[in-house]
C-alpha cells in the first residue's frame, strides 16, 4: 500500500474495535492491489516493448520511446524504491510505538496490517500464525525456498512459547489462589 495517508490511519487505528473501518480499509486495500496489478501489468509491457528494434538506438521509433516509454519506466522504478522504503518506515514505527505490522492476504493480494503487539499475542497460537502466514502448512508450500526451513521453525517456537505462557499464567492464578486461601485461614 503505497497511499501514506491510509498507511498512517491503519498504524493509528484500532482494528479490534472498529470493524466499519476495517471493513473500509479492506475494500480500498483491494482497490489499491487491483490498481497495483495494473500498474505492474503495464510496467511488464513496457519492459517487454523497450526490447524492440524501434526502441533502440537509430529505431523509427526511439524519439517517442525517450519521450514516454523510458520516463515512465525510470519513475516506475523510483516509485518502488520509495515504496519499499515506505514499508521499512512503517514497519519500523510500528516497532517503536508497540504495534506489529504484517502482510495479510485477502485472497486477491496483500495488505498492510497493524495491530497492538500487546493484543496481538493475546490470540490463540493459531491466529498468531495466521495473521503471519507462518502455519507449518503454508511453510510446506514453500518448499522450493529454503526459507520455508525457518519459517517452519519459527511456527514451532511460536506454539511452544505460547503454551509456556498459558502454564505460567495458570501457575500464577494457582499460586494467587493459594496465597488468597492462606491469607484467608491466617486472618480468622
Amino acid at each position: 500500500m503505497t497511499d501514506k495517508l491510509s498507511e498512517r490511519m491503519l498504524a493509528d487505528a484500532d482494528l479490534e474495535n472498529n470493524t466499519a473501518f476495517h471493513d473500509d480499509l479492506m475494500y480500498y486495500a483491494q482497490e489499491v492491489a487491483a490498481l497495483e496489478q495494473r500498474v505492474e501489468r503495464f510496467h511488464d509491457a513496457l519492459i517487454w516493448c523497450s526490447g524492440s528494434d524501434d526502441f533502440q538506438e537509430g529505431g523509427k521509433a526511439r524519439v517517442g520511446w525517450l519521450k514516454l516509454g523510458a520516463p515512465l519506466l525510470e519513475a516506475l522504478a523510483k516509485e518502488r524504491s520509495m515504496s519499499e522504503k515506505t514499508n521499512k518506515e512503517l514497519v519500523l514505527e510500528g516497532r517503536d510505538k508497540g504495534r506489529v505490522v504484517f502482510l495479510q492476504f485477502d485472497g486477491e493480494g496483500y495488505a498492510v496490517m497493524s495491530a497492538p503487539i500487546d493484543e496481538f499475542i493475546k490470540q490463540p497460537a493459531d491466529g498468531i500464525l495466521y495473521d503471519l502466514n507462518r502455519l507449518e502448512e503454508i511453510a510446506l508450500t514453500y518448499m522450493e525456498d529454503p526459507k520455508w526451513v525457518n519459517d517452519f521453525a519459527v511456527a514451532l517456537t511460536i506454539r511452544e512459547l505460547h503454551k509456556r505462557v498459558e502454564r505460567l499464567q495458570n501457575d500464577l492464578a494457582q499460586a494467587n489462589e493459594w496465597l488468597r486461601i492462606r491469607d484467608e485461614g491466617d486472618a480468622k
